[in-house]
């Protein structure tokens, strides 16, 4: 697995961890106020992992179709304006076989 992959989820559950540690322990007394707060703040992080994942899967379908011959920008840009639905669009319409790379011989 990749080592940038791990340090961003390690850093994730940090980030969680703090806040239910700054929400428990905010209120005192009032337990049920204290998770309410914490949950509030886990909902505030909910966006930024949807906005990190589809610039992941933007940048995997731009070169996705750069390698298959296909207008990477073109569809970076789909990806990016439709999220997930673009994704799906091209896994439906991508070529099947991969372009080949330059110094490669084609049988």
């Amino acid at each position: 697995m990749d080592k940038r992959l791990i340090r961003a989820g390690l850093i994730a559950c940090l980030v969680i961890l703090s806040m239910i540690a700054v929400g428990s322990s905010a209120y005192g007394d009032d337990a049920a106020f204290g998770a309410l707060a914490c949950l509030g703040g886990t909902l505030c992080i909910l966006p930024i992992i949807w906005i990190v994942i589809a610039i992941a899967l933007a940048v995997w379908v731009y070169r996705d179709a750069e390698s298959r011959g296909e207008s990477g920008v073109l569809w970076l840009i789909i990806c990016a304006l439709l999220g997930i639905i673009g994704f799906i669009i091209w896994l439906l319409v991508r070529p099947k076989e991969k372009k080949p790379e330059s110094g490669q011989k084609t049988v």
